[in-house]
């Protein structure tokens, strides 16, 4: 235990924290709005980022619960993302967005 103690979230901007102060602002707001009841359990958040990696990038369905599609540069499919919300944002430097068609019970 004496070891692992110093060592932290490897790779994060703070290795002692997984959350850094503009992504605890930023779920603030997004934990006020669903106290409010602004975001209920049908929300369903896009997330525009640099990187979908959970180190480089707030993943923020993790942290409230609610619906995310994340649109990144770096987006791949492999055996960790095949099948989820992560899609590729397109290098003609034009953002391409997953569908967003309503459908019975909420966005797609």
């Amino acid at each position: 235990m004496a070891r692992g103690s110093g060592q932290g979230w490897q790779g994060y901007p703070d290795s002692r924290l997984v959350v850094d102060a503009a992504g605890r602002d930023l779920l603030g707001f997004l934990r006020d709005e669903i106290s409010s009841g602004q975001l209920g359990a049908e929300a369903r958040v896009l997330h525009v980022a640099r990187s979908y990696q959970p180190w480089a990038s707030l993943p923020i369905a993790v942290f409230t619960g609610l619906e995310e599609s994340v649109v990144s540069e770096d987006a791949t499919v492999d055996i960790f993302t095949a099948g989820g919300r992560i899609y590729a944002a397109r290098a003609s430097g034009r953002l391409v967005v997953p569908s967003l068609e309503p459908r019975q019970g909420g966005l797609s």
